[in-house]
């Protein structure tokens, strides 16, 4: 049995920080990665989202990271 890929699952991620980013499944999303904090709560917790690449969900996460109140 091999392991996982990573990135392919939840369970095997690729690590950006505190957040993972792995294959999206969900069947309504064209873009391909989605991306969670690791101490995700709920639908309310606005630390989620998709991106079409590896290289965008980190872009993505580096500017929900870096937000400061006041920002646009």
């Amino acid at each position: 049995m091999t392991a996982a890929a990573a990135g392919t699952t939840w369970s095997h991620p690729i690590w950006h920080r505190k957040w993972r980013i792995y294959v999206s499944d969900a069947p309504f999303i064209s873009d391909a990665w989605y991306f969670v904090h690791d101490d995700f709560d709920d639908e309310h917790d606005s630390r989620h989202g998709y991106a079409a690449t590896v290289e965008e969900a980190r872009e993505m996460i580096d500017d929900i990271d870096n937000w400061q109140p006041g920002d646009a």
